[in-house]
């Protein structure tokens, strides 16, 4: 944590708490040069960076590569859609979010490489017990604001799977329910037995 400060005197006064959410004032400018290597996932939210989880976890790798596999299988992957993990997403001027995976079009990437802040059209984020609620789904309405199309939050400890394709209507999906999302154009699916095999 102390990385993140320039001052740590000036920690008490930079450290907010929001429903919980550990918040450090920090500008745009210092959060694009951030890199913190002590595992944790930090986003940015108006002024704010946010301590939200952890990067991926050795114990969840396998759910990573069961989903890109399958994924290098379907048409999308085929017309060029590739899925970026923990890859930063600009959803607008005063929100970048990290998921655990997003999934863009080679034009897509193409406008990354020049600075642009294209807005994959589904995220798959990685739900543990000790996610804060009121977080997970602010986090659910940004999205679908910036433009997402589909988001999946997998629940490794449950074994399921959420489904939005808006922000009033999840579908929880269990062993061999299919879970589905639209990528630009094309459908992808994949059931939770396949997300959870080992």
């Amino acid at each position: 944590m102390e990385a993140i400060l320039e001052n740590p005197i000036k920690k008490r006064r930079d450290i907010k708490k929001n429903l919980g959410v550990e918040r450090i004032a920090m500008s745009y400018e210092r959060y694009d040069k951030f890199e913190p290597k002590n595992g944790i996932k930090y986003e940015w939210k108006n002024g704010f960076v946010i301590k939200n989880g952890t990067v991926i976890k050795n114990t969840e790798r396998y759910i990573i590569l069961n989903i890109q596999e399958k994924f290098s299988k379907s048409s999308g992957y085929e017309q060029g859609i590739r899925s970026l993990s923990e890859t930063r997403c600009n959803l607008n001027s005063f929100i970048i979010r990290i998921p655990y995976l997003a999934f863009f079009t080679k034009e897509q990437i193409k406008q990354s490489a020049e600075n642009q802040h294209p807005i994959p059209s589904f995220v798959i984020e990685i739900i543990s017990k000790n996610e804060n609620t009121y977080e997970t789904e602010t986090k659910v309405q940004e999205y679908f604001e910036a433009g997402v199309e589909t988001i999946w939050h997998i629940f490794p400890t449950l074994k399921q799977v959420w489904v939005f394709k808006n922000n009033k209507n999840v579908t929880i999906n269990t062993r061999t329910d299919s879970c589905t999302a639209i990528i630009n154009l094309t459908e992808f699916s994949m059931t939770v037995e396949e997300v959870f095999e080992l």
